[in-house]
């Protein structure tokens, strides 16, 4: 059975995490991004948790079951696309 990933980034991982912040963590050496929200709320957030929503890639057929052909497409040119990066 073909993997079905549940979590999908909308922006490029790759991308995100070229706008982290240069001082990691403290605690844990991870760089991160300060993200803002729309009531004005700051928060650091790892770039693997940012712009991601549940199966945005995916979706029903007419037999009830997910296609993850978009998202697969999509991982494999993200991959492709990290020796350009």
């Amino acid at each position: 059975m073909p993997r079905q990933p549940k979590s999908q980034h909308y922006i490029q991982r790759a991308y995100l995490e070229a706008f982290c912040d240069q001082t990691p963590n403290e605690k844990t050496g991870v760089l991160f991004l300060w993200v803002h929200s729309a009531n004005h709320a700051v928060r650091r957030q790892i770039p693997k948790e940012c712009a991601v929503e549940n199966y945005f890639y995916g979706h029903e057929l007419d037999n009830g079951q997910r296609s993850f052909l978009g998202e697969t497409f999509l991982a494999d040119l993200e991959s492709a696309l990290q020796a350009v990066c």
